[in-house]
């Protein structure tokens, strides 16, 4: 009985190997929170991240999230949302729960939003998607600077 060795070559992409139907495996790569997790067994994944994460970074974070979500929520309604416990219950809407967002307004064609987090009181971030007119264009807290100033973009105080 002679065996046949079957070789096959996957194209890679990124940092992925393109499988069958245009599906991307990444390569396992090792947990960078295992060893919080470790020391702190009742800690969730987002709660390690956010451990790790600066106060900004997960406002934005979080703003970027919700921008995924509304989109989802739009699909199936053609509409968005100012309900953020809706958009929370959406798995493309995970982040850290030190973070406040709220949806300042929302219509059916545009919608803002700002970020707020403890370790940076008094300073915050803000998202718009709209065109003038749609929805008041928010302004961060501290520095006053507008959401339209970057369209659909993340825009946040400086830190201290």
């Amino acid at each position: 009985m002679t065996h046949t060795r079957l070789q096959v070559a996957l194209p890679v992409v990124g940092a992925c190997w393109v499988l069958a139907l245009g599906a991307c495996a990444r390569p396992p790569r090792p947990d960078p929170l295992a060893a919080i997790r470790h020391d702190h067994p009742a800690t969730t994944a987002e709660e390690a991240q956010a451990a790790l994460d600066p106060p900004l970074s997960q406002m934005r974070h979080a703003l970027r999230a919700v921008a995924s979500a509304e989109a989802l929520y739009f699909e199936g309604r053609h509409r968005y949302t100012t309900n953020v416990d809706t958009l929370r219950l959406m798995p493309a809407c995970a982040f850290s729960r030190q973070v406040t967002v709220t949806v300042l307004a929302a219509t059916a064609d545009a919608w803002a939003a700002k970020s707020e987090h403890p370790g940076l009181p008094g300073r915050s971030c803000v998202q718009w998607v709209a065109s003038p007119g749609e929805v008041p264009v928010p302004v961060t807290a501290h520095d006053g600077r507008r959401a339209d100033a970057l369209p659909g973009g993340v825009v946040c105080d400086s830190t201290p």
